[in-house]
């Protein structure tokens, strides 16, 4: 079977996985909330299986694309994601949090791996402007994604779950038949990722943090940004399906106004991103550090 170029399989993967992904996560929280019934506390502990699996696995898979393949990393990452989604369609607490645990696991095997291996491919010198446009294919999938799932959940909930499961198989399948790999070499035994070093990298870093005020202030920011947002994402469903009254609007249920807001974020996201692309500097620290102060403060 004829390989496509790495470009067209890297372009064609961010467009497939996150037009499945929109697919499934339009809606998978009102699922979670609606239809499984998960209390808050649970919410929390599904996203917290997630972040744990994948803070364990990451080190071990790591190891795959490391020495094996770029590319049977990201298949089997791909495959195993698959799988995880359609555990989650199962309407309970136990099977949704060992479909997102399971991931989790899945994540790792893609993480970096697929970014390593399109960098292998095409070369570091010319890999920016690839991650650029693959950044727009991903966003135009996530557009399409959004109302195919409203769509999609008006069968129940279930449905946009394991189409979005099913797409992420077809995907592995894809890559299987269509994704080369010519630029691949092992990474040498002193350059890889260990348990040992990544012990040394924290013990380093915080002895760094100690000495320098500035980095301690940026820890901490960052510590206070992943304690707001875990909460947030995995409860603001649930409490705008509990205590908001969505307005008599063209007759829009519930699902429907979620997507409208879904599709309104990341049309603002499409816009803010190529505003901040134009108008940001990003070697000028002191502009940088300015709009980081704006925008948590919006946030705020």
């Amino acid at each position: 079977m004829i390989k496509l170029s790495p470009t067209t399989v890297f372009y064609t993967h961010a467009f497939w996985l996150d037009i499945s992904f929109t697919i499934i996560f339009t809606i998978n929280m009102i699922y979670q909330v609606e239809m499984a019934h998960l209390t808050p506390l649970q919410l929390v502990l599904v996203g917290t299986a997630l972040e744990v699996s994948a803070f364990i696995f990451e080190i071990p898979t790591g190891v795959v694309a490391d020495v094996l393949s770029r590319r049977l990393s990201v298949i089997i990452g791909i495959f195993i994601t698959s799988v995880a989604m359609s555990i989650q369609a199962i309407p309970a607490f136990w099977p949704i949090m060992f479909g997102s645990a399971l991931w989790g696991l899945g994540y790792t095997f893609t993480s970096g791996a697929h970014q390593a291996w399109i960098t292998d491919e095409v070369g570091a010198e010319n890999v920016g402007p690839v991650f650029i446009r693959a950044g727009q294919f991903g966003r135009a999938g996530g557009l399409v994604g959004i109302p195919i799932s409203v769509a999609l959940a008006g069968l129940g909930l279930q449905v946009p779950i394991l189409t979005g499961a099913a797409l992420i198989l077809g995907l592995g399948i894809f890559l299987i038949g269509w994704m080369p790999e010519h630029g691949f070499t092992p990474t040498p035994r002193e350059e890889r990722e260990t348990w040992t070093e990544m012990k040394t990298t924290l013990r380093e870093g915080f002895s760094l943090v100690r000495r320098r005020p500035v980095l301690r202030d940026f820890m901490l920011i960052g510590l206070f940004v992943g304690l707001y947002s875990e909460g947030y994402d995995r409860l603001w469903t649930k409490h705008m399906l509990d205590n908001f009254t969505f307005p008599v609007l063209f007759s829009l249920t519930a699902v429907q106004w979620f997507g409208v807001i879904e599709f309104a974020m990341t049309g603002i996201s499409i816009f803010s991103n190529e505003i901040a692309r134009r108008k940001l500097d990003l070697k000028d620290m002191r502009k940088s550090v300015t709009a980081l102060q704006w925008l948590y403060g919006l946030m705020v």
